[in-house]
């Protein structure tokens, strides 16, 4: 059996799926916006430190914009630059993406840490009173 789909199909599933990687890329630009926004909020207690994911959840929020409306101006005018430009963009947010989601798995849960060191604390006969 062999599945195959036409070319308004196929640009059917390209609309769907450029549609949704852009209200995720918005999103994704939002939430990094409102987090530093949060973040400037305490300044003064957190004596200026700048986490550097928000930056690059901001530049991979806008390369994913930039991405998904390119691919719906290479529907419109099939162009050889938009097209790799789209490539290029889609490819840049994905692989920045999947680097942010490793190096969050690979590093070490600080509350966890905190919490197990108030535990030691608390436990050892040496603190206590």
């Amino acid at each position: 059996m062999k599945l195959s789909l036409s070319e308004q199909g196929w640009n059917r599933l390209f609309l769907i799926l450029n549609g949704v990687f852009l209200v995720y890329s918005i999103i994704l630009f939002a939430l990094g916006i409102k987090a530093q926004d949060d973040l400037g909020q305490f300044k003064t207690i957190l004596q200026g430190i700048n986490p550097p994911i928000l930056p690059t959840i901001i530049f991979t929020g806008f390369i994913g914009i930039i991405g998904s409306i390119t691919g719906y101006c290479k529907i419109m005018k099939p162009n050889q630059i938009v097209i790799i430009l789209h490539i290029t963009c889609m490819t840049i947010a994905t692989i920045t993406e999947l680097c942010i989601s490793l190096g969050t798995v690979m590093t070490p849960n600080e509350v966890d840490l905190i919490h197990s060191n108030l535990i030691y604390y608390y436990n050892l006969v040496l603190y206590k009173c």
